[in-house]
């Protein structure tokens, strides 16, 4: 009996031993930008979706696995968080996990920058599972994404009013930007050309639909009431469109 409890002790040993070991190899991949895409699901929210590989080396599965992550804007605010289903990963293999999460850049305190300034987010995932069906694990794993802004670079110049023969007066906009995203931007640009109080003297409209790396550089042009005085007024208005929608800030008029 006393040999039994013996062998039955090293054996124990042996497999504590080996599941420490293994358990200390496993490593969640970094996300990469090929396994990283950003999708609009509209109203200025997008969906962040990784594949994140696991690869399990060692002699015993992984059982009720689960990836929980939370992304940070580059100010180090959370924007997102999410998790993925559970899932078991066999000895030897290698298991793709699926993680998932719905941005809304609307809750964003400067939402206009991540709208107009590519930046770098801070990813911080967090492995839960069982290993061996006895030992509980957590892994960290930080990791950076990439974010495209959708209207990079965006400029809104306008330019000196002009009087015309007619006696009326125009006033041309030029409106760029670059899509950094990795989806398509359609919608409109709605200007309105305001005097120092405030009061419109005209508005207009400026289609756009550029694709994922394309670009857009147009100049629309104004027509003025008459005799509103815009000296010292701005150019205000939005860009409106069924993914992204964001408020332009006063141009000064020159």
């Amino acid at each position: 009996m006393q040999r039994l409890a013996t062998v039955a002790l090293v054996l124990f040993v042996i497999f504590v031993g080996g599941a420490v070991y293994s358990a200390a190899s496993l490593r969640p991949s970094s996300t990469s930008a090929g396994n990283v895409s950003f999708a609009s699901i509209g109203n200025n929210t997008f969906r962040v979706t990784a594949l994140v590989n696991l690869s399990n080396p060692g002699f015993y599965p992984i059982t009720h696995l689960q990836l929980e992550a939370h992304v940070d804007d580059p100010r180090g605010a959370l924007l997102a968080a999410g998790s993925s289903p559970y899932s078991d990963i066999a000895p030897g293999t290698t298991g793709m996990i699926l993680l998932q999460f719905n941005v809304d850049i609307s809750s964003v305190a400067d939402a206009v920058s991540l709208l107009t300034h590519d930046a770098k987010l801070s990813a911080y995932v967090r492995l839960h599972a069982t290993y061996a069906s006895v030992f509980d694990i957590a892994v960290d794993a930080p990791s950076n994404l990439s974010w495209g802004a959708p209207l990079a670079g965006l400029n809104v110049t306008p330019a000196t009013p002009v009087a015309q023969p007619n006696g009326t007066v125009n006033e041309s906009i030029r409106i760029s930007f670059a899509d950094h995203a990795r989806f398509p931007v359609t919608g409109s640009f709605n200007v309105r050309v305001t005097n120092p109080s405030g009061v419109a003297c005209g508005s207009g409209a400026l289609p756009a639909n550029v694709p994922p790396g394309g670009a857009f550089n147009r100049t629309m042009t104004v027509a003025l009431a008459f005799g509103c005085n815009v000296q010292g007024g701005a150019v205000v208005g939005s860009f409106v469109g069924p993914d992204v929608y964001v408020v332009l800030p006063p141009e000064p008029l020159p």
